[in-house]
C-alpha cells in the first residue's frame, strides 16, 4: 500500500475481514431500516388448529 514491495498476508486478511463485515453491516442496516423494515424477523406462527376465541 505503501509502495515499499507486497502487503503482508495478515494485511491483506484484515482488509478482506473489514470489508466482508462492511457488506454484512450494510446488509443489515439496509434490512432493519430499509424498505422492508416492517417485515418482522421471526416468521409469523401457525396458528392452524387454534380457533378465533383462542382455546
Amino acid at each position: 500500500m505503501n509502495g515499499d514491495g507486497p502487503e503482508p498476508v495478515w494485511l491483506r486478511v484484515l482488509a478482506f475481514v473489514a470489508a466482508l463485515a462492511a457488506v454484512f453491516a450494510l446488509a443489515w442496516l439496509v434490512g432493519r431500516f430499509g424498505p422492508w423494515s416492517d417485515i418482522p424477523d421471526a416468521p409469523p406462527h401457525d396458528h392452524r388448529g387454534v380457533s378465533s376465541t383462542g382455546r
